[in-house]
């Protein structure tokens, strides 16, 4: 008889044991999709921020004097804040929160590390479940280059990915103003003349009419 009580403890030891195990297997898978999820939104929004950028000078080419050196010279693991809300918005749709995102140059392109935790303790501990993710965003074609070790973007013109002081962007330079002895009175001498479609070099033009094309994928 005195093992009837015995085995019973046994077995509901055994009971939970599986229990948290299945917690902690549970929250730990889940938060390992949402490390995945969060790192791939950094990601692609990123993606996005370029693709925008990228239109915008497209759409204006009397501006472009202007709006590609600060598109060339843009630091790119400063531009964090659209990527963090992005993975966090994903990493919550996992049930997880984003603890920490990172961006990193690399010769091979950015790559964007999240690391997420479970929003609820592991059952029965006050411990919470992590994971980390990598995605790592590349240039498949288009007119655009990572350069500088992946730090700055450049444009792919002549078999080569040139910078804002290439001498092939020379043409770009903006008009300047007339010197004030021979500026007219209602002149702004913080103004310059706009660039003309027709001022820009053809291989230039060749290059504007591309879209940037872009792969992500999780890194092992």
């Amino acid at each position: 008889m005195m093992l009837i009580p015995a085995v019973a403890a046994l077995m509901a030891g055994a009971m939970l044991v599986l229990s948290l195990t299945a917690d902690a297997f549970g929250k730990h898978s889940k938060t390992v999709t949402s490390a995945d999820a969060a790192s791939l939104a950094a990601a692609g929004s990123f993606q996005t921020q370029i693709n925008g950028r990228w239109n915008h000078l497209r759409n204006h080419p009397e501006q472009l004097p202007e709006l590609l050196p600060t598109l060339l010279e843009a630091t790119l693991t400063d531009m964090t804040d659209t990527p963090r809300s992005a993975a966090q918005a994903q990493a919550s749709a996992n049930d997880g929160s984003l603890t920490s995102l990172e961006i990193r140059a690399t010769s091979g392109g950015l790559e964007f590390t999240a690391v997420t935790r479970s929003t609820a303790p592991l059952k029965g501990q006050s411990t919470h479940a992590t994971a980390t993710a990598t995605a790592r965003l590349t240039f498949r074609g288009g007119p655009l280059c990572f350069r500088g070790n992946g730090v700055h973007l450049g444009l792919w013109m002549h078999g080569r990915c040139i910078g804002p002081d290439d001498k092939v962007l020379d043409d770009l330079d903006p008009q300047s103003t007339p010197p004030p002895s021979t500026a007219s009175p209602s002149s702004s001498p913080s103004s310059a003349s706009p660039t003309s479609t027709d001022e820009i070099p053809d291989d230039l033009k060749d290059v504007l009419r591309r879209t940037p094309r872009f792969e992500a994928v999780l890194v092992e």
